[in-house]
């Protein structure tokens, strides 16, 4: 299953867009764990 927003990127960058969401990941994971202490 894929974003429909992935093929607005050309294919070299898949490996950028990929890092993009798993630091937008990250970061929500990091506010939820802030927001639980």
């Amino acid at each position: 299953m894929l974003i429909p927003t992935y093929h607005q990127f050309p294919h070299s960058s898949s490996i950028w867009w990929l890092a993009y969401q798993v630091a937008i990941a990250g970061m929500a994971i990091l506010t939820r764990l802030n927001s639980l202490q």
